[in-house]
């Protein structure tokens, strides 16, 4: 294979591989391989030849359902982080290289993803049904009959019986998701919540489920659909890689922007990550002390400080495997810098209160 290769994701092997069996690319024909390093390996597959965004809507859905067919198949026989989708390097040696700077991350994380995967659990209810059940419970009741008490209804009596049935909406869904979280959260590893794009929508989550229980975990869902009956449909995806909990963006370093991130954190010349990790803490805290909180700025500079702090430690670990020298030159594979990131790699306990946000009522 060569020219410009496309990152499917980051596995669990210690042998380099020109083809993955039955993995093909983005253009559905030319086959993956692996690019291996102590014990970790980076799938990459052929590229398209045309910038990504470029490219029209249907054509790039296309790719990243493939990318995601990439990452599901090799998911059969491996450990996989999955890898943004669009993330590209210029050659194998490349690849091997960014492997090398981010060895002790991408080690760890797959240690943490081992023997585990994502399931999606997604309930919705009939949203007529529901209003028509909310408008019989007392309280809206009473709330119609004081507006038609007092007769001709305004505008404002509409808007009032329209919270009242929203605020009896909310409730009833959040008692619903409260039933299911406790039946499905000790069944997981973490959960991770994801928007309400729908009226439908009660719950929309993202599990991490050790493999050994996904069958327990699907009769942890079953339990749930009998206990509901008919009042909330499940759908259930999966199991999949663990896209909600540890994806992997990667970008490639020019040495103006490491040269930047220097002068962000006030560090000229090559450091340590010690000193790296440092100089972060003293000036974040700073920031936090000298500007209010909640307002624009600090986020911003809080930003700027984070991406800093990331690139000069990725800088420092080149640094370190390369015995000490630190140009970033891009004329080598070995002189190019990496920073690599791990995506949503926290576990958390979700609370019913956080599925609300994106829904419309």
């Amino acid at each position: 294979m060569g020219g410009v290769f496309c990152l499917h994701g980051i596995v669990d092997t210690a042998a380099d591989l020109e083809e993955c069996p039955g993995v093909v690319g983005l253009d559905g024909t030319s086959p993956d391989g692996i690019v291996a390093y102590r014990g970790i390996g980076c799938v990459v597959g052929a590229h398209p030849g045309t910038e990504l965004r470029s490219l029209p809507r249907e054509t790039l859905i296309r790719y990243l359902f493939r990318h995601q067919q990439v990452v599901e198949r090799v998911m059969q026989r491996h450990t996989v982080l999955p890898v943004k989708f669009g993330s590209t390097v210029d050659s194998r040696e490349d690849a091997r290289a960014l492997l090398v700077q981010a060895h002790r991350d991408l080690t760890e994380a797959l240690a943490l993803m081992r023997d585990k995967v994502e399931v999606e659990v997604v309930a919705t209810w009939d949203v007529e049904r529901t209003l028509e059940e909310v408008g019989r419970e007392e309280g809206v009741i009473q709330a119609r009959e004081a507006i038609v008490a007092g007769g001709n209804s305004t505008l404002e009596d509409k808007v009032r019986l329209g919270q009242v049935v929203k605020e009896r909406l909310d409730r009833r869904r959040n008692a619903h998701r409260e039933r299911m979280l406790d039946v499905l959260q000790p069944l997981a590893v973490g959960a991770a919540p994801n928007a309400l794009i729908a009226e439908d929508m009660v719950v929309n989550v993202a599990f991490l489920v050790e493999r050994a229980r996904v069958s327990q975990f699907d009769d942890g869902v079953r339990e749930l659909d009998s206990l509901f009956g008919n009042r909330i449909t499940f759908r259930v995806i999966g199991p999949l890689p663990p896209y909600s909990f540890s994806t992997v963006e990667i970008t490639q370093l020019t040495p103006e922007q490491v040269e930047q991130a220097r002068q962000e954190l006030g560090l000229p010349g090559a450091h340590g990550e010690t000193e790296v990790r440092k100089a972060y803490r003293r000036l974040a805290a700073e920031v936090q002390r000298k500007e209010p909180s909640g307002t624009k700025t600090p986020a911003d500079r809080l930003a700027r400080l984070r991406w800093a702090s990331e690139v000069l430690q990725a800088s420092s670990r080149r640094q370190a495997s390369r015995g000490g020298r630190s140009d970033v030159s891009g004329g080598s594979a070995a002189d190019r810098l990496f920073v690599v990131s791990l995506r949503g790699t926290g576990y958390q306990e979700v609370e019913a209160a956080r599925f609300a946000g994106a829904i419309r009522v």
